[in-house]
């Protein structure tokens, strides 16, 4: 689309807005609740942050270091080497 073009239908979109607005069709919450619209719209439904951020979470305690050298494998419990 061209830049005339783009300009012309902006043009065109902004006379109807205020034509609403000045007849009370449209409200002046209008572009709040045009914008939370878009937004929610425009939210990747398929984008987990927080499961991204639990896989970065799980990669550093697994290269965190010698967890597993601190843990005594010897038990004075009955069956607790075991559960070692």
């Amino acid at each position: 689309m061209s830049n005339e073009l783009n300009d012309e239908v902006a043009s065109r979109v902004a006379e109807k807005l205020a034509e609403g607005r000045a007849t009370g069709r449209y409200s002046d919450e209008l572009d709040e609740q045009l914008a939370t619209q878009f937004h929610r719209a425009s939210v990747d439904p398929l984008g987990f942050p927080a499961f991204k951020a639990l896989g970065e979470r799980v990669e550093r305690l697994r290269t965190s270091g010698p967890a597993r050298a601190a843990v005594q494998l010897t038990s004075a419990i009955p069956g607790g080497t075991a559960a070692h």
